[in-house]
C-alpha cells in the first residue's frame, strides 16, 4: 500500500541521517534550493441507485501520496496533499439507503538538508485528503451513511550543517489531518477527522555560534457535518511526544504544537448531535542540552465541539501541555513554557455542552549559574450556549510552573490559569464558569545569588446568563506561589492573584453566585537564609453575584488571602496581602445578594538575631457590598477579618491590620482586625475596623507601641446587645464597638489597654467614631458603664461631638474608676441630620501589669427644641475642670495603690503578663 511504502521510505531516510556526517558532506556538490509539491488523486464517486429501493454505492478512497525533498541542497521543502475521497451515491425511494463517502488519502512528507557550507533549512508539510460526502437516502424510510474519514498526515524534517561559519539551522514539520465528509439523513454521521503526527523535526549545528530552530506542528482534522438527522463527526485527537530535537553550541529553540480537530456541526433535525472536539496532548522532555541558551515550549489546544441547531452540541476537547527541561552547568539561560487551551463546548438547542479542560505544566531545573525560567498558561474552554435547555459549563484551567537552580541561578516561575466561561441559555439554566488553579514555585537548591521568584495568577470563569432560569455560578480561583531554599541571599519575591468568576444574571430565575477566590504566597528560607528583600504580594477578589430581574440575586464570592515569610535573617521584608469579597447582586423584586466575606492573614518570622532588620506586615480585608432590591430585601454586607503578625529577632517590626465590613443598605458586615509584633526592638502594631450602612458608619482603631510584645485589636459591627470589657492583655490596645439601629441606644462599645514593656514609658491609643442620622432634634448621652484596671502613669479620654471636643485627664486609677463607673456624660442637644461622635483614649504606663479598660453606650436621652432649649433637664455631670481637681484629690490614694501593687508577687486577676 502507498502508506506503508511511504512510512518505510521515511524510516530509510532517518537511517541515512545517522550516517557519518562528514562522509556525506565530503561528497556535497554546490547547494541549491529544492521544492517538491505533490497531490494525491481524487477518489471516484459512488453510483446512485437506479431502481426504486436501490441504495447508493460508497465513494472511492482518495489517493495516498508522499513527498521527499533533499538531501544536499541548502533549502529543501516537501509538500504532500492527500487526495479527496469520492462522494457516496444517493439512494432511491422508497427506502433506498445512502452510500458512504470515501476516505481521504493519507499524506507523507519528508525534508532533509545536510550541508557542509551554509545555513540549512528543511521544511516538511503534509495534509490528509478530505473525506468524501455521503449520499442522501431516497426518502425518510431510508438510512443515511457515514461521511468519509479525513486522511491522515505525517511529517518528518531534519537539517544539519558542519560549516564552522554556519550559524543557523531551521527544521520545521507540519501535519494536518483531512476534514471528514458530510452526512445526510437519520442514521448517518459525519466522517471523523484525519489523524496528524510528526515523526521528528530536528536539527544540528557544529559551529561555535551555531543556532538551531526546530518546530513540530500537528493539527487533527475536523469532523464532518451532519444534515437532516445525521450527527456531526468527531474531531481527531492528536498526541505529540518528544517530536522535536536540536543540538548546537550557541542556542537551541524547540517548539511543539498539537491541536485537536473540531467536531462537526449538525443541522436540521431534533435528533442530531454535534461531534465532540478532539483532545490534544503535547509533551516534551529535554535533558542536559549542549547549547548555552536553551528554550523549549509546548502548546496544546483541544478542538471545539460541534454545534447543533436542534439538539445537543459536542463536548470540547481537553488539552494537556507538558514541558520539562533539565540543564547542564554550561547552560547560561534556560526557559521552558507550556500553554494549553481547552476546546469550546458546542452550542445546542436542547443542551449546550461543556468546554474542555486545560492542563499546562512547565518544569525547568538549572544546574549552576545563569537563569531558569518556567512559564505555564492554561485556559479552559467556554461552555456551549443553549436556546431551549441547559447550557454547558466552562472547562477548568490548571497551570503549574516550577523552576529550581543551584549556585548563582536566577530562577523564576510564572503560572496563569483561566476558567472557561459558562454558556448562556435563553430558556434553561446557564452554565457555571470553570474553576482556575495556578501554582508557581521557585526553589533555590544551593545559594541563589539573585534570588528566586514565583508568580501565580488565577481567574475563575464567569457564569453564563439566562433569560428563563438560574444564571450560572462563577468559577472558583486558587493561586499559590512558593519560594523555598536553604539560602536565599539577595531577593526573593512571590506574588499571587486570584479572582473568582462573576455569577451570571437572570431575568426570571436566580442570579448566579460569585466564585470564591483564594491566594497564597509563601517565602521560606533555611537556617542560612538572608533576605535583603523577601516581599510577597497577595491579592484575592471574590466574584460578583449575578443580578436578577424578578428572582433572588446571587451572593458575592468569598475571598481569602495569605502571605508568609520565614527566614533566619531578614534585612528587609514587606509582606502585603489583601482580600476583597465579591459584591452581592441586585434584584428588581426579589432578595438581593449578600456580599462575600473576606479573610486576610500575613505573617513574617525571623529566627536569628538581627538588630538592623526591618519587617513590615500589612493585612487588608474588605467584605463585599450587599446588593440592593427595588421591592425585596436588601443584601447584607460581607464580613471582613484581617490578621497581621510579625515575629522579629531584634530590629524594627510593624504590623498593620485593616478590616472593612461590606456596605449594606440595612446591615453592614462585621469587621475584625488584629495586629501583633513580637521580639522587636522598635515598631508598632496598628489595627482598624469599619462598617457602614445607608445612614450610619462606625470605625474603631488601636495602636500599640513596641517595648515588648505589642498587639492591637479592633471590632466594628452592627448588632444588638452589650459589648463586654476586653481582657487586659499585656501590650494590647483594644477597641470594640457596635451600632445598634434596632435597639434603644445608638451604639455600644469598650476600650482597653495594658502595658507590655520592660520599664520604659509607652503610650497606647484606642478610638471609636460613630456617624449616624438623627431623625428629630435630640439630646445625646454617653453612658460610662463599668471599668477594670490596675493603674497607669496617665490617662486621657476625649469626646468629640460634631467637631467640638472635650478632654478628660486622669493621673491615677481611683480618679479614673470614679469617672468611668456608672456615670452619664451629657453631650448636649443636636438638631436632626447627620451626626459624628468620636471617642479617643490614650494610656501611658511604665510599670508591669498596668492597664485600664471601660465600656460605654451612646444613646439619645431627651428631645430638644430647634432653638436648643431642653424640653426636660438631664442629669448633669461635672465638667472637665472639676474632674481635673478630683484627680488631684485622689493622687495620694493612687500612690498608695501603686505601692501596694508593686509588692504583689503575682499579676492581678484578669491581667495577662508580658510575654
Amino acid at each position: 500500500m502507498p502508506g506503508r511504502a511511504a512510512g518505510a521510505s521515511s524510516a530509510r531516510l532517518l537511517l541515512s541521517v545517522a550516517l557519518p556526517f562528514a562522509a556525506v558532506c565530503a561528497q556535497a556538490p554546490a547547494a541549491f534550493a529544492e521544492t517538491i509539491v505533490v497531490h494525491g488523486s481524487t477518489g471516484g464517486n459512488g453510483a446512485s441507485g437506479v431502481h426504486p429501493g436501490d441504495s447508493g454505492k460508497a465513494g472511492k478512497a482518495g489517493g495516498a501520496i508522499s513527498a521527499f525533498a533533499g538531501i544536499l541542497d541548502d533549502d529543501n521543502s516537501a509538500e504532500a496533499d492527500g487526495g479527496a475521497g469520492g462522494a457516496g451515491g444517493n439512494g432511491v425511494a422508497p427506502g433506498g439507503n445512502a452510500g458512504a463517502g470515501g476516505p481521504g488519502g493519507n499524506a507523507y512528507s519528508t525534508a532533509i538538508t545536510l550541508v557542509s557550507v551554509g545555513n540549512p533549512a528543511a521544511l516538511a508539510y503534509s495534509a490528509g485528503g478530505n473525506g468524501g460526502n455521503a449520499g442522501s437516502p431516497g426518502d425518510a424510510s431510508g438510512f443515511g451513511a457515514v461521511g468519509g474519514a479525513g486522511g491522515s498526515a505525517i511529517g518528518f524534517s531534519w537539517a544539519a550543517t558542519v560549516d564552522p561559519y554556519g550559524n543557523f539551522v531551521d527544521s520545521e514539520a507540519t501535519a494536518i489531518g483531512g476534514v471528514g465528509g458530510a452526512a445526510y439523513g437519520d442514521g448517518g454521521r459525519g466522517g471523523a477527522g484525519g489523524a496528524a503526527s510528526i515523526l521528528s523535526a530536528g536539527g544540528s549545528a557544529s559551529a561555535s555560534n551555531g543556532n538551531v530552530y526546530a518546530s513540530a506542528t500537528a493539527q487533527g482534522g475536523s469532523g464532518g457535518a451532519g444534515y437532516d438527522g445525521a450527527n456531526g463527526g468527531k474531531g481527531a485527537s492528536v498526541g505529540l511526544a518528544n517530536a522535536v530535537h536540536g543540538s548546537a553550541p550557541a542556542t537551541v529553540t524547540l517548539t511543539q504544537t498539537a491541536s485537536g480537530g473540531s467536531g462537526g456541526s449538525a443541522f436540521g433535525s431534533s435528533s442530531s448531535a454535534g461531534g465532540a472536539g478532539g483532545d490534544a496532548t503535547s509533551t516534551l522532555s529535554v535533558t542536559k542540552p549542549s547549547a548555552i541558551e536553551m528554550s523549549a515550549s509546548t502548546q496544546a489546544s483541544g478542538g471545539s465541539g460541534g454545534s447543533s441547531d436542534a439538539a445537543t452540541g459536542g463536548t470540547g476537547g481537553n488539552a494537556v501541555a507538558t514541558t520539562s527541561l533539565v540543564t547542564n552547568p554550561n547552560v547560561s539561560s534556560a526557559s521552558g513554557s507550556a500553554t494549553a487551551n481547552g476546546g469550546a463546548g458546542g452550542a445546542g438547542t436542547e443542551t449546550g455542552m461543556a468546554g474542555g479542560a486545560a492542563t499546562a505544566a512547565s518544569t525547568v531545573t538549572g544546574a549552576s549559574g545563569g537563569s531558569a525560567f518556567a512559564d505555564a498558561t492554561a485556559s479552559g474552554g467556554s461552555g456551549g450556549d443553549s436556546s431551549g435547555g441547559t447550557a454547558g459549563n466552562g472547562g477548568a484551567g490548571s497551570a503549574t510552573a516550577a523552576s529550581s537552580g543551584a549556585f548563582g541561578v536566577a530562577g523564576r516561575a510564572s503560572a496563569d490559569a483561566y476558567g472557561g466561561l459558562g454558556g448562556n441559555s435563553s430558556a434553561g439554566a446557564a452554565g457555571n464558569g470553570g474553576a482556575a488553579a495556578a501554582i508557581a514555585s521557585s526553589a533555590d537548591t544551593s545559594r541563589a545569588i539573585y534570588g528566586p521568584g514565583a508568580d501565580a495568577n488565577a481567574y475563575g470563569g464567569a457564569g453564563g446568563n439566562s433569560n428563563g432560569a438560574a444564571g450560572g455560578d462563577g468559577g472558583a480561583a486558587t493561586a499559590s506561589a512558593f519560594v523555598t531554599g536553604p539560602s536565599l541571599n539577595y531577593r526573593a519575591t512571590d506574588d499571587a492573584l486570584a479572582v473568582g468568576g462573576s455569577g451570571g444574571s437572570s431575568v426570571s430565575g436566580a442570579g448566579g453566585n460569585g466564585g470564591a477566590a483564594t491566594a497564597i504566597a509563601t517565602t521560606t528560607g533555611g537556617v542560612l537564609a538572608t533576605f535583603s528583600n523577601g516581599s510577597p504580594n497577595v491579592n484575592a477578589a471574590g466574584g460578583l453575584g449575578g443580578n436578577s430581574t424578578s428572582g433572588p440575586a446571587g451572593n458575592g464570592g468569598a475571598a481569602t488571602a495569605s502571605a508568609s515569610v520565614a527566614g533566619a535573617t531578614i534585612d528587609l521584608s514587606v509582606a502585603v496581602a489583601s482580600a476583597t469579597g465579591g459584591s452581592g447582586g441586585n434584584s428588581m423584586s426579589g432578595q438581593a445578594g449578600n456580599g462575600g466575606g473576606a479573610t486576610t492573614r500575613v505573617s513574617v518570622t525571623e529566627t536569628s538575631p538581627n538588630p538592623n532588620g526591618y519587617i513590615y506586615a500589612s493585612a487588608s480585608a474588605t467584605g463585599g457590598n450587599g446588593g440592593t432590591s427595588a421591592s425585596g430585601a436588601n443584601g447584607r454586607g460581607g464580613d471582613a477579618a484581617a490578621n497581621a503578625a510579625t515575629a522579629a529577632n531584634g530590629g524594627s517590626a510593624s504590623s498593620v491590620a485593616s478590616a472593612t465590613g461590606g456596605y449594606g443598605a440595612i446591615t453592614g458586615g462585621k469587621a475584625t482586625a488584629r495586629a501583633s509584633v513580637a521580639k522587636a526592638d522598635s515598631g508598632s502594631a496598628n489595627a482598624s475596623s469599619s462598617t457602614s450602612n445607608a445612614t450610619s458608619s462606625l470605625t474603631t482603631s488601636t495602636t500599640s507601641p513596641v517595648g515588648g510584645p505589642a498587639s492591637a485589636f479592633s471590632i466594628a459591627e452592627y448588632g444588638a446587645g452589650y459589648v463586654q470589657l476586653p481582657p487586659l492583655v499585656a501590650g494590647q490596645a483594644a477597641s470594640a464597638a457596635m451600632l445598634t439601629p434596632n435597639g434603644p441606644n445608638i451604639g455600644e462599645g469598650a476600650m482597653a489597654a495594658a502595658y507590655g514593656g520592660t520599664g520604659e514609658s509607652l503610650t497606647y491609643a484606642a478610638s471609636a467614631d460613630f456617624t449616624f442620622t438623627a431623625t428629630t432634634p435630640e439630646e445625646l448621652h454617653l453612658d460610662l458603664l463599668s471599668s477594670e484596671g490596675q493603674g497607669f502613669d496617665s490617662l486621657s479620654f476625649t469626646v468629640d461631638v460634631n467637631g467640638a471636643s472635650t478632654t478628660y485627664a486622669f493621673a491615677n486609677l481611683s480618679a479614673a474608676e470614679a469617672f468611668f463607673d456608672g456615670q452619664a456624660l451629657d453631650l448636649g442637644g443636636v438638631l436632626a441630620g447627620g451626626q459624628d461622635v468620636s471617642l479617643s483614649y490614650e494610656l501611658t504606663a511604665s510599670m508591669a501589669y498596668a492597664g485600664f479598660g471601660f465600656n460605654y453606650d451612646l444613646s439619645p436621652a431627651v428631645a430638644v427644641s430647634a432653638f436648643g432649649a431642653s424640653i426636660s433637664e438631664p442629669t448633669s455631670v461635672p465638667e472637665a475642670p472639676t474632674w481635673v481637681m478630683m484627680a488631684l484629690g485622689f493622687a495620694g490614694l493612687g500612690l498608695a495603690a501603686r505601692y501596694r501593687a508593686s509588692t504583689r508577687n503575682a499579676a492581678p486577676g484578669g491581667l495577662s503578663s508580658p510575654a
